[in-house]
């Protein structure tokens, strides 16, 4: 069951990741946060750009790498590419890349969720638990209602620190923003519930 959470963790972050960071003009207008310069991609850009989102969504990220590090290169203030370049290089376990183009993301703007997430999930990577579990909460205080982030989290206090309560309660919040679509999770919440409901008799 942990391998199945594990890999499920990544995979959930980079949809959410994907879906958010696609963008050709990458920008937070919330009160207080930086907004990162509009980029202007090409028609070419902009079709490589998108075969590369396309190319991670179906598990092939090493094909991703080559056309978003171009782009990195020719554009290196777009968030998007240096966030999904970061996924790319962490679903294909090359830990150091990824934590260097996510560095690079956080550079632009310090204030994006997605990048928090992402080195939370560099750090689990790393066995750095407690960087992780600051990354995640960073990613909460800035975005409090980001699924992922609850769900990463609750899958580091179930997993690493078998700390069931505070488990629950992150993955209670994953489902509630998630409408209960995801069955798994929500099947092996109830496993937990019940142990925890034993435990405490």
């Amino acid at each position: 069951m942990k391998n199945l959470h594990k890999k499920a963790t990544i995979c959930l972050a980079f949809v959410v990741i994907l879906f958010s960071s696609c963008s050709n003009t990458p920008s937070d207008t919330r009160k207080g946060t930086a907004s990162a310069k509009s980029i202007e991609l090409n028609t070419e850009e902009q079709k490589s750009y998108q075969d590369a989102l396309e190319a991670i969504k179906a598990n092939e990220a090493e094909r991703a790498i080559q056309p978003l590090v171009k782009l990195s290169n020719s554009h290196p203030e777009h968030l998007g590419a240096w966030i999904n370049l970061a996924n790319a290089y962490l679903k294909g376990t090359k830990i150091n890349e990824a934590e260097n183009a996510a560095s690079r993301a956080k550079s632009i703007n310090s204030r994006v969720a997605e990048v928090y997430n992402l080195q939370g999930l560099i750090a689990v990577h790393k066995g750095e638990y407690a960087n992780a579990e600051k990354n995640y909460q960073q990613a909460l205080q800035i975005k409090e209602n980001y699924p992922a982030a609850h769900y990463n989290l609750a899958l580091l206090y179930d997993t690493y620190y078998q700390d069931l309560d505070r488990a629950i309660i992150q993955y209670d919040r994953y489902l509630q923003l998630s409408d209960g679509t995801d069955k798994k999770t929500l099947g092996w919440v109830e496993e937990l519930k019940q142990k925890a409901k034993r435990r405490n008799k």
